[in-house]
């Protein structure tokens, strides 16, 4: 494991504190490491910090009526976990859990309101990703509403290309374990539609799958779907 002081300095907004900061930082944030089966948080729990991944991967999900379940979004090692009311002591909106083996750091609310009140520069920087996270949010919703599956599923590929993604000799490759539930909860789509949806790629060469992984020849020829 990455000294949590290195880790930290690496990832924004953090990365604009000072070394006495990132110390306070340090010595306050607490280490986490799951399995895939354990819960980071649930939905309803009480909230008394933010979380920030290390390594592994985290879906944020969003349970419905009638065990329906939507991921809001993936989290990647050097990500910040966003959520309404991340930096209240209020319930949380939304069930986290973690994609295999995971580790993440908690940094309580505390430390965040005296790093608020003390910098203006991380203020600054905490509102700019807040802000990007809610531009994605538009995006994401505008695609649910107005693309068909091939293209959501398209864009769903390209978003956890980008976050999880290691180059290879045959494209790229998503080396987490996520299933076809997860993508059909991602873009609000059937499992069925999905897994059909994604035999078509493979069956047009654009998707290789490795048990579980999923290899992207190329990326290019992704988000031409993406885009149509």
């Amino acid at each position: 494991m990455k000294d949590i002081g290195e880790t930290v300095a690496k990832t924004f907004p953090f990365s604009v504190l000072n070394k006495k900061e990132l110390e306070l930082v340090k010595e306050d944030a607490l280490l986490m490491e799951l399995n895939g089966q354990e819960l980071l948080f649930l939905q309803g729990s009480p909230s008394d910090g933010i979380f920030m991944v290390v390594s592994g991967g985290v879906k944020l999900i969003k349970n419905y009526p009638g065990d329906k379940k939507l991921i809001v979004e993936f989290f990647a090692p050097g990500e910040v976990i966003l959520e309404e009311g991340s930096l209240k002591n209020t319930p949380h909106n939304f069930e986290a859990r973690p994609i295999g083996s995971t580790a993440v750091l908690k940094i309580s609310h505390r430390l965040l309101k005296k790093l608020f009140d003390s910098n203006s520069k991380f203020t600054g920087a905490w509102l700019e990703l807040v802000s990007r996270q809610l531009g994605y949010y538009q995006d994401r919703l505008e695609s649910l509403v107005f693309q068909d599956v091939e293209a959501r599923l398209a864009s769903a590929l390209l978003r956890l290309a980008k976050k999880f993604g290691k180059k290879e000799s045959k494209g790229t490759l998503i080396s987490l374990k996520i299933t076809h539930q997860d993508l059909s909860a991602y873009i609000a789509a059937s499992r069925e539609t999905v897994s059909l949806t994604l035999g078509k790629f493979k069956r047009k060469r654009l998707l290789q799958t490795r048990v579980r992984w999923l290899i992207i020849p190329d990326l290019k020829a992704l988000r031409k779907v993406a885009e149509s």
